[in-house]
């Protein structure tokens, strides 16, 4: 139980810190809130657990907390990740020429049209 918990300790705050110092652009920020959120917590759940007494109860309550642990990491499921620069689509060449042609077609369009020397349409 205790490996199996100090495994998954360590992999959950892995995780987080890796998503704090990836994902924000403060880098002092996101770990103060970060470690604000888990003080919070600690002394909360050790005002809880001071008033639980028997057998039956703590067994209760480790069983709360650690449901409340899977649902609080399965939040993270949703987190919306910045998109890496390698997954950015970059637009093809054929598309940056046909738009720069066509940007260059409008242009000299409106110079014509602005001299006078194309007539529009009635």
């Amino acid at each position: 139980m205790t490996f199996a918990w100090g495994f998954q300790d360590s992999a959950n705050n892995t995780h987080t810190s890796e998503m704090l110092g990836f994902e924000f652009e403060s880098n002092s920020q996101p770990y103060s809130i970060d470690n604000l959120g888990q003080a919070i917590g600690v002394f909360v759940f050790f005002i809880i657990e001071a008033f639980v007494y028997g057998q039956k109860p703590y067994i209760i309550f480790n069983f709360a907390c650690g449901v409340l642990g899977v649902i609080m990491n399965l939040t993270t499921l949703g987190f919306d990740f910045k998109p890496r620069v390698q997954d950015m689509e970059e637009p093809r060449e054929s598309e940056v020429l046909a738009a720069m042609t066509e940007k260059k077609m409008q242009s000299i369009a409106y110079e014509a049209e602005e001299a006078g020397s194309v007539k529009k349409p009635d």
